[in-house]
Protein backbone atom coordinates (compact mmCIF):
# COMPACT_ATOMS: atom_id res chain seq x y z
CA UNK A 1 0.00 0.00 0.00
CA UNK A 2 2.67 2.20 1.09
CA UNK A 3 4.61 1.63 -2.45
CA UNK A 4 1.23 2.22 -4.41
CA UNK A 5 0.64 5.55 -3.06
CA UNK A 6 4.33 6.46 -3.43
CA UNK A 7 4.19 5.56 -6.77
CA UNK A 8 0.77 7.55 -7.49
CA UNK A 9 2.29 10.96 -5.70
CA UNK A 10 5.17 10.42 -7.98
CA UNK A 11 3.03 10.45 -11.06
CA UNK A 12 0.91 13.34 -9.88
CA UNK A 13 4.19 15.24 -9.45
CA UNK A 14 5.44 14.57 -12.51
CA UNK A 15 2.63 15.59 -14.35
CA UNK A 16 2.13 18.58 -12.18
CA UNK A 17 5.84 19.53 -13.19
CA UNK A 18 5.02 19.36 -17.08
CA UNK A 19 5.14 21.95 -19.26
CA UNK A 20 6.06 23.79 -22.64
CA UNK A 21 9.45 22.58 -24.32
CA UNK A 22 12.10 24.78 -24.80
CA UNK A 23 12.79 27.09 -27.59
CA UNK A 24 15.76 24.90 -28.44
CA UNK A 25 13.53 22.13 -28.71
CA UNK A 26 11.46 23.31 -31.92
CA UNK A 27 12.19 22.18 -35.16
CA UNK A 28 11.34 25.75 -36.60
CA UNK A 29 14.76 27.09 -35.23
CA UNK A 30 16.67 24.30 -36.72
CA UNK A 31 18.28 26.47 -39.24
CA UNK A 32 18.11 29.29 -37.24
CA UNK A 33 21.28 29.24 -34.80
CA UNK A 34 21.53 32.73 -34.00
CA UNK A 35 17.40 32.28 -32.94
CA UNK A 36 18.25 29.31 -30.28
CA UNK A 37 20.93 30.79 -28.71
CA UNK A 38 18.92 33.96 -28.09
CA UNK A 39 15.66 32.51 -27.44
CA UNK A 40 17.62 29.96 -25.00
CA UNK A 41 18.91 32.99 -23.07
CA UNK A 42 15.67 34.63 -22.63
CA UNK A 43 14.24 31.36 -21.08
CA UNK A 44 17.13 31.38 -18.93
CA UNK A 45 17.13 34.67 -17.47
CA UNK A 46 13.12 34.80 -16.91
CA UNK A 47 13.90 31.65 -15.20
CA UNK A 48 16.68 32.56 -12.94
CA UNK A 49 15.06 36.07 -11.94
CA UNK A 50 11.72 34.30 -11.45
CA UNK A 51 9.89 37.48 -13.80
CA UNK A 52 7.42 34.66 -15.62
CA UNK A 53 3.86 36.01 -15.88
CA UNK A 54 0.94 33.97 -14.98
CA UNK A 55 -1.47 36.18 -17.01
CA UNK A 56 -2.41 33.41 -19.54
CA UNK A 57 -0.52 29.84 -20.17
CA UNK A 58 2.22 28.57 -22.63
CA UNK A 59 1.29 25.99 -25.27
CA UNK A 60 3.41 23.28 -25.03
CA UNK A 61 4.50 23.31 -28.20
CA UNK A 62 4.16 26.60 -29.03
CA UNK A 63 5.75 28.14 -25.93
CA UNK A 64 5.53 31.65 -27.76
CA UNK A 65 1.45 31.27 -27.73
CA UNK A 66 -0.34 31.94 -24.75
CA UNK A 67 -3.96 31.10 -23.85
CA UNK A 68 -6.26 31.79 -20.72
CA UNK A 69 -10.03 30.24 -19.91
CA UNK A 70 -11.97 32.46 -22.24
CA UNK A 71 -9.97 31.84 -25.80
CA UNK A 72 -9.21 27.87 -24.52
CA UNK A 73 -13.37 28.31 -24.97
CA UNK A 74 -13.02 28.22 -28.49
CA UNK A 75 -10.93 25.64 -29.06
CA UNK A 76 -12.91 23.20 -31.17
CA UNK A 77 -15.15 25.42 -31.96
CA UNK A 78 -13.67 27.76 -34.96
CA UNK A 79 -15.34 28.20 -38.17
CA UNK A 80 -13.48 28.97 -41.24
CA UNK A 81 -9.87 30.58 -42.26
CA UNK A 82 -11.00 34.03 -40.80
CA UNK A 83 -11.97 33.00 -37.33
CA UNK A 84 -8.89 30.79 -36.99
CA UNK A 85 -6.64 33.46 -37.86
CA UNK A 86 -8.32 35.56 -35.47
CA UNK A 87 -8.23 33.48 -32.70
CA UNK A 88 -4.71 32.55 -33.15
CA UNK A 89 -3.79 36.46 -33.84
CA UNK A 90 -5.14 36.88 -30.01
CA UNK A 91 -2.97 34.16 -29.16
CA UNK A 92 0.36 35.68 -30.23
CA UNK A 93 -0.67 38.97 -28.86
CA UNK A 94 -1.05 37.25 -25.52
CA UNK A 95 2.12 35.56 -26.16
CA UNK A 96 3.92 38.93 -27.16
CA UNK A 97 1.97 40.68 -23.86
CA UNK A 98 3.26 38.15 -21.58
CA UNK A 99 6.93 38.07 -23.13
CA UNK A 100 7.07 41.81 -23.14
CA UNK A 101 6.06 41.93 -18.95
CA UNK A 102 8.47 39.00 -18.18
CA UNK A 103 11.49 41.00 -20.17
CA UNK A 104 10.71 44.57 -18.81
CA UNK A 105 10.72 42.63 -15.22
CA UNK A 106 14.62 41.17 -15.70
CA UNK A 107 16.65 43.25 -13.54
CA UNK A 108 19.60 43.17 -16.00
CA UNK A 109 16.89 43.93 -19.21
CA UNK A 110 18.21 42.66 -22.86
CA UNK A 111 18.74 45.93 -25.29
CA UNK A 112 16.51 46.92 -27.42
CA UNK A 113 18.42 45.65 -30.72
CA UNK A 114 18.17 42.09 -28.79
CA UNK A 115 14.33 42.53 -27.55
CA UNK A 116 13.81 43.37 -31.52
CA UNK A 117 15.94 40.69 -32.70
CA UNK A 118 14.07 38.39 -30.54
CA UNK A 119 10.76 39.22 -31.86
CA UNK A 120 12.17 38.84 -35.32
CA UNK A 121 12.51 35.16 -34.15
CA UNK A 122 9.24 34.49 -33.12
CA UNK A 123 8.20 35.71 -36.08
CA UNK A 124 10.03 33.39 -38.19
CA UNK A 125 9.02 30.71 -35.63
CA UNK A 126 5.21 31.27 -36.28
CA UNK A 127 5.61 31.69 -39.74
CA UNK A 128 7.43 28.29 -39.96
CA UNK A 129 5.30 26.56 -37.43
CA UNK A 130 2.27 28.08 -39.48
CA UNK A 131 2.71 26.61 -42.66
CA UNK A 132 2.93 23.16 -41.02
CA UNK A 133 0.32 20.52 -42.18
CA UNK A 134 -2.44 20.10 -39.13
CA UNK A 135 -0.78 23.54 -37.25
CA UNK A 136 -4.19 24.50 -36.24
CA UNK A 137 -5.44 21.59 -35.04
CA UNK A 138 -2.43 20.92 -32.79
CA UNK A 139 -2.59 24.51 -31.51
CA UNK A 140 -6.48 23.59 -30.75
CA UNK A 141 -5.59 20.74 -28.71
CA UNK A 142 -3.25 22.17 -26.66
CA UNK A 143 -5.12 25.21 -25.88
CA UNK A 144 -5.91 24.37 -22.38
CA UNK A 145 -5.46 26.20 -19.22
CA UNK A 146 -4.86 23.54 -16.67
CA UNK A 147 -6.62 23.78 -13.09
CA UNK A 148 -5.59 25.35 -10.75
CA UNK A 149 -6.19 23.20 -7.76
CA UNK A 150 -3.34 20.80 -6.43
CA UNK A 151 -4.21 17.11 -6.49
CA UNK A 152 -1.39 16.00 -4.67
CA UNK A 153 -2.93 18.48 -1.74
CA UNK A 154 -5.96 16.32 -2.55
CA UNK A 155 -4.87 13.25 -2.08
CA UNK A 156 -2.90 13.44 0.99
CA UNK A 157 -5.24 15.53 2.15
CA UNK A 158 -8.09 13.02 2.17
CA UNK A 159 -9.88 14.98 0.03
CA UNK A 160 -13.41 13.25 -0.40
CA UNK A 161 -13.43 13.45 3.60
CA UNK A 162 -12.01 16.72 4.66
CA UNK A 163 -14.09 19.03 2.34
CA UNK A 164 -17.01 17.73 4.36
CA UNK A 165 -14.88 19.21 7.21
CA UNK A 166 -15.34 22.34 5.07
CA UNK A 167 -18.29 22.69 3.19
CA UNK A 168 -19.85 22.47 7.12
CA UNK A 169 -17.88 25.84 8.10
CA UNK A 170 -18.88 27.54 4.82
CA UNK A 171 -22.51 26.54 5.35
CA UNK A 172 -22.33 28.26 8.89
CA UNK A 173 -20.86 31.29 7.61
CA UNK A 174 -23.16 31.88 4.56
CA UNK A 175 -26.02 31.18 7.30
CA UNK A 176 -24.71 34.34 9.47
CA UNK A 177 -23.93 36.64 6.34
CA UNK A 178 -26.45 36.12 4.23
CA UNK A 179 -29.68 37.92 6.31
CA UNK A 180 -26.96 40.09 7.46
CA UNK A 181 -26.50 41.65 3.84
CA UNK A 182 -28.39 45.46 3.68
CA UNK A 183 -28.28 45.36 7.08
CA UNK A 184 -29.24 48.51 8.37
CA UNK A 185 -26.47 48.43 11.21
CA UNK A 186 -23.61 48.53 8.23
CA UNK A 187 -25.35 51.56 6.82
CA UNK A 188 -23.82 53.61 9.81
CA UNK A 189 -20.12 54.32 11.79
CA UNK A 190 -17.43 56.40 10.36
CA UNK A 191 -17.59 55.52 6.51
CA UNK A 192 -15.32 56.99 3.57
CA UNK A 193 -17.25 57.27 0.67
CA UNK A 194 -14.77 56.75 -2.39
CA UNK A 195 -15.94 58.27 -5.94
CA UNK A 196 -15.20 58.32 -9.57
CA UNK A 197 -13.17 61.36 -9.97
CA UNK A 198 -14.34 61.52 -13.70
CA UNK A 199 -18.27 60.97 -13.73
CA UNK A 200 -19.02 59.56 -17.24
CA UNK A 201 -22.84 59.31 -18.04
CA UNK A 202 -23.93 56.92 -21.45
CA UNK A 203 -27.11 56.50 -22.67
CA UNK A 204 -28.55 52.95 -22.79
CA UNK A 205 -28.64 53.14 -26.69
CA UNK A 206 -25.36 54.68 -27.07
CA UNK A 207 -23.94 51.49 -25.20
CA UNK A 208 -26.31 48.59 -26.94
CA UNK A 209 -24.77 50.25 -30.55
CA UNK A 210 -20.81 50.40 -29.37
CA UNK A 211 -21.66 46.57 -28.76
CA UNK A 212 -23.36 45.77 -31.39
CA UNK A 213 -20.85 47.42 -33.62
CA UNK A 214 -17.72 45.71 -32.07
CA UNK A 215 -19.35 42.14 -32.19
CA UNK A 216 -20.17 42.92 -35.86
CA UNK A 217 -16.32 44.07 -36.52
CA UNK A 218 -14.81 40.31 -34.81
CA UNK A 219 -15.04 37.39 -37.02
CA UNK A 220 -15.22 35.79 -33.21
CA UNK A 221 -18.26 37.79 -32.22
CA UNK A 222 -16.26 39.74 -28.95
CA UNK A 223 -17.27 42.55 -28.00
CA UNK A 224 -13.91 44.12 -27.69
CA UNK A 225 -14.40 48.16 -27.91
CA UNK A 226 -11.70 50.81 -28.55
CA UNK A 227 -9.58 52.01 -25.89
CA UNK A 228 -11.26 55.44 -25.59
CA UNK A 229 -15.02 53.79 -25.60
CA UNK A 230 -13.85 50.90 -23.01
CA UNK A 231 -12.69 53.76 -20.72
CA UNK A 232 -16.27 55.64 -20.98
CA UNK A 233 -17.97 52.35 -19.76
CA UNK A 234 -15.41 51.75 -16.94
CA UNK A 235 -16.22 55.24 -15.76
CA UNK A 236 -19.77 55.14 -16.22
CA UNK A 237 -20.55 51.69 -14.34
CA UNK A 238 -17.65 52.70 -11.64
CA UNK A 239 -19.34 52.41 -7.94
CA UNK A 240 -18.92 54.46 -5.27
CA UNK A 241 -17.13 52.26 -2.56
CA UNK A 242 -18.68 53.13 1.09
CA UNK A 243 -15.71 51.87 3.41
CA UNK A 244 -16.32 51.47 7.08
CA UNK A 245 -12.95 53.32 9.17
CA UNK A 246 -11.14 51.65 12.40
CA UNK A 247 -7.66 51.80 10.83
CA UNK A 248 -5.36 53.27 8.06
CA UNK A 249 -5.78 49.53 7.16
CA UNK A 250 -9.25 50.45 5.41
CA UNK A 251 -8.15 52.92 3.28
CA UNK A 252 -8.07 52.36 -0.34
CA UNK A 253 -5.34 53.03 -2.35
CA UNK A 254 -2.07 52.68 -5.03
CA UNK A 255 -0.21 49.41 -4.65
CA UNK A 256 3.89 50.20 -4.56
CA UNK A 257 7.09 48.71 -3.58
CA UNK A 258 7.92 49.80 0.23
CA UNK A 259 11.76 49.69 1.29
CA UNK A 260 11.54 46.44 3.49
CA UNK A 261 11.22 44.56 -0.61
CA UNK A 262 7.09 44.23 0.31
CA UNK A 263 4.01 45.86 -1.78
CA UNK A 264 2.15 48.54 -0.13
CA UNK A 265 -0.59 50.29 -0.61
CA UNK A 266 -0.57 54.48 -0.57
CA UNK A 267 -3.90 55.63 1.15
CA UNK A 268 -3.34 58.83 -0.06
CA UNK A 269 -3.69 57.98 -3.48
CA UNK A 270 -7.20 56.53 -3.93
CA UNK A 271 -7.05 54.00 -7.28
CA UNK A 272 -8.89 51.62 -8.52
CA UNK A 273 -7.48 49.42 -10.94
CA UNK A 274 -9.90 48.38 -13.91
CA UNK A 275 -9.35 45.35 -16.43
CA UNK A 276 -11.89 43.90 -18.93
CA UNK A 277 -12.74 40.53 -19.74
CA UNK A 278 -15.79 38.02 -21.60
CA UNK A 279 -18.16 35.33 -20.39
CA UNK A 280 -19.69 33.02 -22.55
CA UNK A 281 -23.76 33.23 -21.61
CA UNK A 282 -26.64 31.36 -23.94
CA UNK A 283 -25.04 31.52 -27.00
CA UNK A 284 -23.47 34.84 -26.90
CA UNK A 285 -20.05 36.75 -25.64
CA UNK A 286 -20.67 39.50 -22.92
CA UNK A 287 -18.05 41.90 -21.84
CA UNK A 288 -17.22 42.19 -18.16
CA UNK A 289 -16.24 45.29 -16.02
CA UNK A 290 -13.61 44.08 -13.48
CA UNK A 291 -12.59 47.08 -10.61
CA UNK A 292 -10.18 46.19 -7.99
CA UNK A 293 -9.39 47.45 -4.48
CA UNK A 294 -6.44 47.13 -2.53
CA UNK A 295 -6.04 47.52 1.46
CA UNK A 296 -2.97 47.67 3.33
CA UNK A 297 -3.60 44.65 5.58
CA UNK A 298 -6.31 42.78 7.04
CA UNK A 299 -5.72 43.66 10.48
CA UNK A 300 -5.97 40.56 13.04
CA UNK A 301 -9.06 40.46 15.30
CA UNK A 302 -7.66 38.35 18.20
CA UNK A 303 -4.12 36.65 19.56
CA UNK A 304 -4.76 34.20 16.84
CA UNK A 305 -6.76 35.53 13.39
CA UNK A 306 -5.40 32.60 10.96
CA UNK A 307 -7.49 35.39 8.18
CA UNK A 308 -5.11 38.29 9.26
CA UNK A 309 -2.45 39.08 7.06
CA UNK A 310 -0.51 41.83 4.74
CA UNK A 311 -2.84 43.42 2.35
CA UNK A 312 -5.75 43.06 1.14
CA UNK A 313 -8.81 43.51 -1.68
CA UNK A 314 -11.65 43.09 -3.45
CA UNK A 315 -12.57 42.51 -7.08
CA UNK A 316 -16.23 44.02 -8.31
CA UNK A 317 -17.45 42.89 -11.99
CA UNK A 318 -19.91 43.97 -14.23
CA UNK A 319 -21.49 41.95 -16.71
CA UNK A 320 -23.37 43.53 -19.59
CA UNK A 321 -25.78 41.79 -21.59
CA UNK A 322 -26.07 42.37 -25.32
CA UNK A 323 -28.35 45.39 -25.29
CA UNK A 324 -26.17 47.15 -22.94
CA UNK A 325 -27.59 46.62 -19.51
CA UNK A 326 -26.39 44.96 -16.78
CA UNK A 327 -27.05 41.05 -16.69
CA UNK A 328 -25.63 40.58 -12.83
CA UNK A 329 -22.55 41.83 -10.91
CA UNK A 330 -19.92 39.76 -8.79
CA UNK A 331 -17.86 39.90 -5.85
CA UNK A 332 -14.47 38.59 -4.94
CA UNK A 333 -12.21 39.21 -2.35
CA UNK A 334 -8.56 38.64 -4.16
CA UNK A 335 -7.68 35.48 -2.80
CA UNK A 336 -10.55 33.91 -4.74
CA UNK A 337 -12.56 33.64 -1.25
CA UNK A 338 -16.65 34.67 -0.38
CA UNK A 339 -18.10 34.80 -3.81
CA UNK A 340 -21.32 36.90 -4.22
CA UNK A 341 -23.61 36.99 -7.10
CA UNK A 342 -26.30 39.75 -7.87
CA UNK A 343 -28.59 39.03 -11.05
CA UNK A 344 -29.62 42.01 -12.13
CA UNK A 345 -31.61 41.31 -14.71
CA UNK A 346 -35.24 40.66 -14.76
CA UNK A 347 -35.33 37.82 -17.74
CA UNK A 348 -32.52 35.81 -15.81
CA UNK A 349 -33.49 32.47 -13.71
CA UNK A 350 -31.09 30.64 -10.88
CA UNK A 351 -30.56 26.64 -12.23
CA UNK A 352 -30.96 24.48 -9.21
CA UNK A 353 -28.10 24.29 -6.67
CA UNK A 354 -26.43 21.06 -5.93
CA UNK A 355 -26.54 21.19 -1.88
CA UNK A 356 -23.44 19.11 -1.81
CA UNK A 357 -21.11 21.69 -3.54
CA UNK A 358 -20.04 25.35 -2.41
CA UNK A 359 -22.20 27.81 -3.95
CA UNK A 360 -21.90 31.85 -4.16
CA UNK A 361 -24.43 33.74 -2.05
CA UNK A 362 -26.67 34.48 -4.25
CA UNK A 363 -28.88 38.28 -4.22
CA UNK A 364 -31.64 38.61 -6.59
CA UNK A 365 -33.13 42.31 -6.64
CA UNK A 366 -29.37 44.04 -6.74
CA UNK A 367 -30.17 47.91 -8.19
CA UNK A 368 -29.20 48.79 -11.92
CA UNK A 369 -27.33 51.65 -12.37
CA UNK A 370 -29.71 53.71 -13.82
CA UNK A 371 -29.91 57.58 -12.87
CA UNK A 372 -27.54 57.24 -9.72
CA UNK A 373 -24.42 55.75 -9.24
CA UNK A 374 -24.17 52.11 -7.86
CA UNK A 375 -22.92 52.10 -3.80
CA UNK A 376 -20.60 48.96 -2.85
CA UNK A 377 -20.55 48.85 1.19
CA UNK A 378 -17.76 47.01 2.54
CA UNK A 379 -17.02 46.63 6.14
CA UNK A 380 -13.75 48.23 8.14
CA UNK A 381 -11.00 45.25 9.26
CA UNK A 382 -12.71 42.29 7.60
CA UNK A 383 -13.66 43.94 4.42
CA UNK A 384 -16.91 41.81 3.50
CA UNK A 385 -18.82 43.17 1.16
CA UNK A 386 -22.42 44.19 3.04
CA UNK A 387 -24.43 45.79 1.26
CA UNK A 388 -25.59 47.84 -2.31
CA UNK A 389 -27.32 51.05 -2.40
CA UNK A 390 -28.34 53.91 -4.90
CA UNK A 391 -27.95 56.62 -2.15
CA UNK A 392 -24.98 58.71 -1.08
CA UNK A 393 -23.42 58.76 2.31
CA UNK A 394 -24.08 61.78 3.98
CA UNK A 395 -22.09 63.55 6.65
CA UNK A 396 -18.78 60.90 5.77
CA UNK A 397 -15.43 62.14 4.27
CA UNK A 398 -16.14 62.14 0.52
CA UNK A 399 -12.50 61.00 -1.89
CA UNK A 400 -12.55 61.04 -5.38
CA UNK A 401 -10.31 58.02 -7.00
CA UNK A 402 -8.67 57.12 -10.51
CA UNK A 403 -9.26 54.51 -12.29
CA UNK A 404 -5.60 52.68 -13.45
CA UNK A 405 -5.31 49.53 -15.57
CA UNK A 406 -4.93 46.61 -13.87
CA UNK A 407 -1.78 45.77 -15.62
CA UNK A 408 0.37 48.47 -14.31
CA UNK A 409 0.24 45.80 -11.20
CA UNK A 410 2.62 44.04 -13.13
CA UNK A 411 5.12 46.65 -13.67
CA UNK A 412 5.07 48.30 -10.87
CA UNK A 413 8.39 50.37 -10.09
CA UNK A 414 10.83 48.77 -8.00
CA UNK A 415 12.73 51.95 -6.24
CA UNK A 416 16.25 51.32 -8.31
CA UNK A 417 15.37 52.42 -11.43
CA UNK A 418 13.78 48.90 -12.69
CA UNK A 419 9.76 47.40 -12.41
CA UNK A 420 8.68 44.26 -11.06
CA UNK A 421 5.12 42.53 -10.90
CA UNK A 422 3.22 42.38 -7.77
CA UNK A 423 2.82 38.54 -8.44
CA UNK A 424 5.24 36.13 -7.88
CA UNK A 425 6.04 33.45 -10.51
CA UNK A 426 3.18 31.06 -9.20
CA UNK A 427 0.44 34.09 -9.69
CA UNK A 428 0.18 35.12 -5.79
CA UNK A 429 1.72 37.94 -3.37
CA UNK A 430 4.17 36.03 -1.41
CA UNK A 431 3.82 38.42 1.81
CA UNK A 432 -0.06 38.15 1.77
CA UNK A 433 0.27 34.27 3.07
CA UNK A 434 -2.55 33.47 5.52
CA UNK A 435 -2.24 31.41 8.56
CA UNK A 436 -5.66 29.45 6.49
CA UNK A 437 -2.98 27.72 4.32
CA UNK A 438 -2.64 25.28 6.94
CA UNK A 439 -5.63 24.58 7.34
CA UNK A 440 -6.84 24.30 3.66
CA UNK A 441 -4.26 22.67 2.07
CA UNK A 442 -6.37 19.36 1.71
CA UNK A 443 -8.65 21.51 -0.24
CA UNK A 444 -5.95 21.84 -2.84
CA UNK A 445 -5.91 25.65 -3.10
CA UNK A 446 -2.03 26.03 -2.99
CA UNK A 447 -1.61 28.98 -0.01
CA UNK A 448 -5.37 29.20 0.52
CA UNK A 449 -5.82 33.06 1.64
CA UNK A 450 -3.39 34.71 -0.39
CA UNK A 451 -3.96 37.20 -2.74
CA UNK A 452 -4.08 36.15 -6.30
CA UNK A 453 -3.20 37.31 -9.93
CA UNK A 454 -5.93 37.58 -12.50
CA UNK A 455 -6.89 34.33 -14.04
CA UNK A 456 -5.37 32.47 -10.52
CA UNK A 457 -8.52 32.97 -8.61
CA UNK A 458 -9.58 29.71 -7.40
CA UNK A 459 -13.47 30.34 -5.79
CA UNK A 460 -14.02 26.55 -4.25
CA UNK A 461 -12.80 24.94 -1.99
CA UNK A 462 -14.66 21.92 -1.93
CA UNK A 463 -14.95 21.57 -6.03
CA UNK A 464 -13.13 23.16 -8.42
CA UNK A 465 -13.82 26.65 -10.27
CA UNK A 466 -12.68 29.67 -11.41
CA UNK A 467 -13.06 33.02 -11.39
CA UNK A 468 -12.03 33.79 -14.88
CA UNK A 469 -13.84 30.32 -15.85
CA UNK A 470 -16.31 31.75 -19.55
CA UNK A 471 -18.90 29.59 -18.37
CA UNK A 472 -19.28 30.53 -14.53
CA UNK A 473 -22.50 32.67 -14.75
CA UNK A 474 -24.35 30.02 -17.18
CA UNK A 475 -23.19 27.23 -14.02
CA UNK A 476 -25.83 29.88 -11.86
CA UNK A 477 -27.92 31.84 -13.95
CA UNK A 478 -30.28 30.80 -16.97
CA UNK A 479 -32.53 32.96 -19.69
CA UNK A 480 -35.85 31.36 -20.88
CA UNK A 481 -36.87 31.76 -24.49
CA UNK A 482 -34.42 33.52 -26.78
CA UNK A 483 -31.06 35.45 -25.75
CA UNK A 484 -30.44 39.24 -26.62
CA UNK A 485 -34.20 40.16 -25.30
CA UNK A 486 -35.01 43.66 -23.65
CA UNK A 487 -34.94 43.97 -20.18
CA UNK A 488 -38.55 44.81 -18.53
CA UNK A 489 -39.40 47.74 -17.23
Amino acid sequence: MTRLLATLLLVLFVAGCAGPRSYTQLTGLQDEPRCRELLADMEGRIRTAGTRDRSAHPLDDFPYLRVDRFLASFAGQLAGPAQRRAWHGRLLALGSEARALELDNLPRPFTASERQAIETCIRRLADADRAAPGFYQRVQQQARVPSGYSTPQRVLGLFPLTRLVVLHQIERWNAIWEPAFNAPRFAKGVRIEYRPLQAVTLEPDRIRAWLAQARAASPLAIPELPDARLQALFHHFAPRWQVRQASSADRIGALYWGQDGRPQVDGARPVVYQLPSYTRFQGQILLQLNYQVWFGARPAQGLLDIYAGHLDGLIWRVTLDSDGQVLAYDSIHACGCYHFLFPVSEEVRLHALDPDEENPLIFFGAPDRDEERLSVRITDSHHYLVGLSLEKDQGTEVRDYRLQPYQTLLRLPDGQGGTRSLFDPGGRVASSRRLERFLLWPMGVPSAGAMRQWGQHLISFTGQRHFDDPFLLSEFLLRPGPPGGQKKR
